[in-house]
């Protein structure tokens, strides 16, 4: 017996990705500090402090790198016209753009925290639902993508693909584990 691996799509800007999520450029300015007003407050002799903050900036950095999409969630719609990655409270929406016949990518289409009554809710299941009209028009098709988001405190919520709250159930009263 034998297999094949084909290609369904490709994300190209997973860095992109990978900043939206972790929000690095924010880490980043917090292990530099602010070099316009410490200027003249730094030791000029002591070169192992300016070594000490750009290690622990290259350690964040490969750490980031090695777990960060292990700590994502990940959810693809049935009809593969929606990704949607999430971690903790932030999500990134993904939809597929065809371009040409049999290649395809994801592009980032929205990207942002959801709306959360909660302090400190974080995303623990996701799921991407299409949905089709009962109009005769439609061929039965999906019209859209519906994001049904689980979070921690019991709340279930359902989203639109542009990050709008479409309803809010409480399912749960104790807090689930992450």
């Amino acid at each position: 017996m034998s297999c094949t691996l084909n290609t369904i799509s490709q994300v190209h800007d997973v860095k992109r990705i990978e900043e939206l999520l972790n929000d690095l450029n924010d880490e980043e300015q917090d292990i530099g500090g602010n070099d316009i007003d410490d200027w003249k407050n730094e030791d000029w002799n002591d070169a192992d402090t300016w070594a000490d903050k750009n290690e622990i900036k290259v350690a964040t950095e490969k750490k980031l790198k090695k777990v960060w999409l292990h700590d994502c969630i990940l959810s693809l719609s049935p009809i593969e016209d929606l990704l949607v990655v999430a971690k903790t409270n932030k999500v990134v929406l993904l939809s597929k753009k065809w371009k040409s016949r049999d290649e395809s990518s994801y592009d980032v289409v929205w990207n942002g925290q959801l709306k959360s009554d909660e302090v400190n809710d974080i995303i623990t299941c996701l799921l991407c639902v299409p949905l089709a009209s009962q109009q005769r028009s439609s061929e039965g098709n999906p019209d859209w993508t519906c994001i049904i988001v689980g979070y921690s405190s019991g709340y279930v919520r359902m989203y639109m693909t542009n990050g709008k709250q479409l309803l809010s159930q409480f399912f749960m009263m104790d807090q689930c584990a992450v």
